[in-house]
């Protein structure tokens, strides 16, 4: 039985993609097979005809369908040289027919005529010989006329128009194609000038591949708008100059507007992509003259995130977005930038929402720890500023306590001993110099160090993260010298004399300390292909002992001139400690 084009049809409509992909490159094998034999023998040209049947397939309400029958009609544009738009605007508008109709049906008609044309700019027939300046206008006024039939489409639209803007290189028609696209901007801002997500978006996808744009007086006419009507303003033709900030939070829909209503109604479930956009442009800006004028991603962050959509009187559906925003990026944010997600008001939103199931929120909040702990595993410098950033502002958060989770406890099971190192001298700098981290009085200052001491000696005692020698003898070595010595001169900077509830905390934790690590055996090979060899219970890697190890140290700062014993010990007491040394280095020795 020969193979019609029906035949595909229904292949092309399946929920599975791989399924639809099949069906749509088997359709465009057999239209081709068509036209060849069209070619050669001047028949069968009502099976070609017959191709703009399938285009009914992009308003099928059947799942799938639209995504399956835009696929095939794009790569039927793509494949046959013969199509122009000329021929195609026809058969989009016999087949999904704009109107107002606003049943389930006419919506359906919309989505079509939608992916009708985003298989018209996806093809590729607008960028050849035979396309014309009036090809393009009527593409992009088409799409246009779409977003505003239907709002929820207003999105995909805009999106659409965007991506012609880097192929516009292409064409004859370039400046004049700029031109209508900055015209459109204009029709749709009002006195307050560009107040939407689309157009922002569109206005920065022009600037990134035009940066020389911001000085066309055609630009600068649409964008800047500063009159007394205007309650926040643009003052600068660059979107995302430092001066338009208050604006740009505005125009995005960052806090509640007047024109916001309608589009949180058409985005109940997710953040708008304008985001996506700004937040991609302020980590690397497209040009290095522009980056000089462009907001700082810190600054941009605390104002339209952190005081916007983590606000105390942000609505749950804010936060929502502010959730997905804060998923997006730190997955993409460098390094330099990590820290500044994690602000106060992120932080407070998160706990609140995580720590019962019954909070509005948890799953979203939930999600997010989970994207934090990936991100952690993937990235050990990114799980260094999480673990800082999850102490708080007086870094003396027990993050997993107040939320109920067990984050921090399994982003420490999968770092790694360097990176647990400096962590280890970040919170000794803390402890040594809390002035510089902290603003609190004295009192308080005291229960900071006395957590961290409490904190280190919990990492040391942890079986379940990796513990190394040189992270462990660190926290050790704190111990001792802070329990047991006090320095005659500025040495131990501002650690107080007086601090005598720290001493004798570090003393306790010291003891313990040294009891834990008595016990601890020391992985010597870290090749998981080998099975596992380690020292022997209390011993380090250099076959000494930990006890032994300690009590070196406490002689050697017996001898330090700069040091001064806390704990003075009698004559007899002082001739009986040199004789156990003498005879511990004999044993040693031996």
């Amino acid at each position: 039985m020969a193979t019609s084009t029906y035949d595909y049809f229904w292949q092309l409509a399946s929920l599975d993609a791989e399924e639809r992909l099949i069906a749509a490159n088997g359709l465009i094998t057999h239209l081709h097979k068509l036209y060849q034999e069209f070619i050669s023998s001047n028949k069968n040209l009502s099976k070609i005809n017959d191709t703009k049947d399938f285009l009914g397939g992009l308003a099928s309400p059947r799942a799938a369908a639209r995504h399956g029958f835009a696929l095939a009609f794009t790569e039927l544009l793509a494949s046959f040289e013969f199509f122009t738009f000329k021929m195609i605007l026809p058969l989009i508008d016999d087949a999904c027919p704009i109107s107002s109709s606003k049943d389930k049906e006419g919506s359906d008609v919309i989505f079509g005529r939608v992916f009708g044309f985003a298989s018209v700019v996806r093809s590729g027939i607008l960028w050849r010989k035979a396309s014309s300046y009036d090809d393009y206008c009527e593409v992009i006024n088409g799409l246009l006329a779409c977003a505003n039939s239907k709002p929820y489409v207003r999105e995909t639209c805009y999106q659409v128009i965007i991506s012609t803007i880097p192929l516009l290189k292409e064409t004859t028609f370039e400046e004049k194609a700029i031109s209508h696209l900055i015209t459109v901007m204009n029709e749709r801002s009002g006195v307050s000038g560009i107040n939407n997500p689309d157009d922002i978006n569109l206005a920065i996808a022009i600037e990134a591949q035009y940066p020389d744009i911001i000085q066309s007086s055609q630009w600068i006419r649409v964008v800047v708008h500063n009159g007394d009507s205007c309650i926040a303003k643009w003052y600068k033709p660059h979107i995302l100059h430092p001066e338009n900030l208050k604006k740009l939070a505005e125009a995005i829909q960052a806090k509640s507007s007047q024109s916001a209503a309608e589009i949180q109604q058409n985005q109940e479930n997710r953040i708008h992509s304008v985001w996506n956009t700004i937040i991609l442009w302020l980590i690397s800006p497209p040009t290095d003259k522009l980056r000089k004028q462009t907001v700082a991603f810190e600054e941009f962050w605390k104002t339209a995130v952190d005081e916007c959509l983590f606000d105390d009187d942000a609505t749950y559906q804010r936060k929502f977005w502010g959730f997905q925003l804060t998923e997006k990026a730190l997955q993409i944010c460098p390094e330099d930038k990590f820290s500044s997600l994690f602000t106060f008001n992120l932080m407070r939103t998160l706990i609140n929402h995580s720590y019962e199931k019954n909070r509005y929120l948890h799953e979203a909040a939930m999600h997010l720890l989970k994207i934090i702990e990936q991100v952690a595993e993937e990235n050990q410098r990114k799980a260094l500023v999480i673990v800082k950033k999850f102490l708080g502002q007086n870094c003396d958060r027990d993050f997993d306590k107040v939320s109920k989770t067990y984050t921090v406890r399994n982003i420490f099971h999968v770092i790694n001993n360097s990176t647990i190192e400096e962590y280890v001298l970040f919170l000794k700098n803390i402890f040594l110099r809390p002035d510089e981290y902290l603003l609190s009085d004295n009192d308080v200052t005291i229960q900071r160090r006395q957590w961290i001491i409490n904190h280190l000696y919990s990492l040391l005692k942890n079986p379940h993260i990796n513990r190394h020698e040189g992270w462990l003898s660190l926290v050790l070595d704190l111990f001792l010298i802070y329990g047991f010595y006090t320095a005659k001169d500025s040495l131990l900077d501002d650690f107080s004399k007086d601090n005598k509830a720290t001493q004798e905390c570090c003393r306790l934790r010291f003891f313990h300390a040294l009891g834990e690590l008595s016990a601890f055996r020391y992985l010597l090979s870290d090749d998981k292909t080998e099975k596992p060899i380690r020292t022997r219970s209390g011993f380090m890697k250099n076959g000494q002992t930990w006890a032994y190890y300690a009590v070196s140290l406490m002689n050697r700062f017996d001898n330090d001139t700069q040091l001064e014993p806390l704990i003075i010990l009698s004559d007899e007491a002082q001739q009986l400690k040199s004789t156990v040394l003498k005879l511990l280095h004999t044993i040693i020795d031996k």
